[in-house]
């Protein structure tokens, strides 16, 4: 938070610090156990808000090394292993403006991967790279990639720029090129809402038993989905079926009726709060997850989403909980 004179002020005991230097438009934050987080403010001339550096006690260091307006291009993490420098770098590249199809070569990126649809938007990332040197000005070794592809403006299965694949690669040394290790695929409903995923062994199961799995069914897909989700009109998971839907995990939601929405949701000094100041000790949300044993997973949030409480129930509830946890006030 900020005090009267503009200070930045911890909250719920925390005891980082957090400094801003206008000059340089940058917020640093360090936190208690020692690492040290750099950001931009939001009046930096590029990337408002976005992420400069990380330094952990030890001395690694991750930090954005090269970008271009608003994008990331290289982002570097250094370490000394035995009194060498180690650099393990990561290189993004981006969409360009209506790109139809990934220039990159996967096993996935071919005609049938794409349904008509206009293509992304300029702007999604394209490719991460993932490579390292030992030893400073040592040679850069590839070591693996991750290429990704989106879905357009009247594809099927996914709104504009939803995330539709992600292949990941690893680099031969003998040919020079990059070789498929295996390809996440993804569904949605409309509103980006997410409904099917295939992981590499789902998605290859359903590549060989379709002639074209990005225009299978939905109920042919869901034959071999790792995932499958259904929603409230919240937004908010109510059933997730897992291992191609031979198993079933329900989501509910319950709202502390002592604070019903409306209420003010500002913190409190008290740690018992009010009718109308709920503080951070204070329970507001409680997400009951049962699993297929149908045992339960309850977890109690204050008004800041921060989890108070998480308790495992063996069994469905009753009216006396086998829990040995007690829901706070």
């Amino acid at each position: 938070g900020v005090d009267s004179s503009g200070n930045f002020v911890q909250q719920f005991e925390d005891l980082s610090t957090l400094a801003h230097n206008t000059t340089l438009h940058k917020l640093q934050l360090t936190e208690e156990a020692g690492s040290v987080l750099v950001f931009k403010d939001l009046a930096a001339p590029n990337r408002p808000g976005g992420f400069v550096s990380l330094t952990v006690p030890g001395g690694t260091t991750i930090a954005v090394t090269s970008e271009s307006g608003n994008q990331i291009l290289e982002v570097q993490r250094s370490l000394v292993v035995d009194g060498v420098t180690v650099t393990d770098s990561f290189l993004y590249e981006y969409t360009s403006a209506s790109s139809s199809s990934s220039s990159f070569s996967s096993g996935v990126s071919s005609s049938s991967s794409s349904s008509g649809g206009s293509g992304p938007s300029a702007g999604q990332i394209q490719s991460c790279t993932y490579r390292r040197q030992t030893g400073s000005g040592g040679s850069w070794q590839n070591i693996t990639r991750a290429v990704y592809s989106y879905y357009g403006s009247g594809d099927a299965n996914g709104s504009q720029d939803d995330l539709r694949t992600a292949t990941r690669q690893t680099w031969q040394d003998t040919s020079g090129t990059w070789a498929d290790v295996g390809t996440d695929y993804y569904r949605y409903y409309s509103g980006h809402l997410l409904k099917y995923v295939c992981g590499p062994q789902a998605f290859a199961n359903l590549s060989a038993n379709t002639p074209d799995p990005f225009t299978a069914s939905d109920a042919t897909v869901s034959l071999y989905a790792d995932n499958y989700f259904q929603y409230d009109i919240n937004n908010r998971v109510t059933l997730e079926r897992v291992f191609a839907g031979s198993k079933t995990i329900n989501f509910a939601y319950t709202r502390n009726p002592r604070y019903p929405v409306g209420s003010s949701s500002s913190s409190s000094s008290s740690s018992s709060g009010s009718s109308s100041t709920p503080g951070f000790n204070v329970w507001i949300f409680k997400t009951t997850m049962t699993n297929p044993d149908n045992s339960q997973v309850v977890t109690y949030a204050n008004y800041a989403g921060q989890t108070m409480l998480s308790v495992l129930v063996e069994s469905a509830p009753s009216s006396s909980s086998s829990s040995s946890g007690t829901a706070p006030d």
